[in-house]
């Protein structure tokens, strides 16, 4: 994989969208299979909303889906049981069908997920003021919807935070109206 030449020392997380699944929507491991974090959605009329819980089952993270918007967009809160509720990202998918750039206004600065070569590659950077940060490689076979995510040991930002704007790439990706790809296959609590 080329991303050697852009990130020296890494973490990889492997996002595995559980598609079927009834208890999680996603499942983060580490290569070595263990569980780091899972991915639960709900249902709400105006929107989804995915929680992303650590390996314990404490909620940290909630993705929201705003409907009502020209661009998909997404925003990402803080949920920590002793702590109210902070926005820590508003997310905005930008420019044509199929180059999936998202551009993402977070509390610690902005950042943009692009897709790197032609139209057809599955490779994504992840950049905050010009370095990248993380590289994300989707699975090409289309039984499957994996993202291998590797995250500098130099990024400062929290994972759970960078793994929850692969989940909003991976929820960016799907084709609106495909009852197979919509964001709460999975566990749909109403």
């Amino acid at each position: 994989m080329a991303q050697s030449q852009q990130i020296s020392v890494t973490n990889r997380y492997v996002i595995q969208d559980k598609h079927f699944s009834s208890d999680d929507k996603y499942v983060i491991t580490d290569e070595a299979g263990n569980i780091h974090y899972k991915v639960d959605s709900t249902l709400f009329i105006l929107g989804d909303k995915l929680i992303l819980s650590d390996a314990a089952g404490t909620e940290i993270i909630q993705i929201r889906q705003e409907n009502l918007h020209f661009h998909q967009t997404y925003n990402i809160f803080s949920i920590r049981r002793d702590e109210q509720e902070t926005r820590l990202a508003s997310i905005k998918r930008t420019g044509l069908p199929g180059q999936h750039k998202l551009e993402i206004s977070a509390v610690n600065g902005n950042y943009i997920m692009e897709k790197r070569g032609s139209i057809f590659s599955q490779e994504f950077t992840l950049k905050k003021d010009d370095n990248i940060i993380a590289i994300v490689t989707k699975d090409t076979a289309p039984s499957k919807n994996t993202f291998w995510v590797d995250i500098s040991n130099s990024a400062e930002e929290l994972h759970a935070f960078i793994l929850a704007l692969v989940i909003v790439l991976s929820c960016a990706q799907r084709l609106p109206g495909n009852p197979l790809s919509t964001p709460h296959q999975g566990n749909v609590k109403a």
